[in-house]
């Protein structure tokens, strides 16, 4: 997959993915991944981590390197800093 996409979140697996520009590759994120997001003309590196089950559904939480949480607006522009697990194709 490339390095770089739009960040979406998957209702049906409940997780945000990294999808490719042409919409035919994914990466599903992980708890513990870090990537980068297109925020006010900059990249800014993120954590994502988990913080809680409500409803059964993960609440999924975004911090910069200094802590500040990060709300994502849909299909912002993002890229994979480490991937840890397999791509997978639609």
């Amino acid at each position: 997959m490339e390095t770089e996409g739009n960040l979406v979140y998957d209702p049906l697996l409940k997780c945000y993915k990294v999808v490719d520009h042409m919409g035919k590759q994914d990466h599903r994120l992980q708890a513990g991944e870090q990537i980068e997001l297109f925020i006010d003309g900059q990249w800014v590196p993120v954590s994502i981590g988990l913080f809680g089950k409500a409803q059964d559904q993960w609440a999924w939480k975004f911090t910069t390197q200094q802590k500040e949480p990060i709300s994502p607006s849909p299909d912002l522009r993002a890229r994979l800093v480490h991937v840890g697990q397999k791509q997978k194709s639609r």
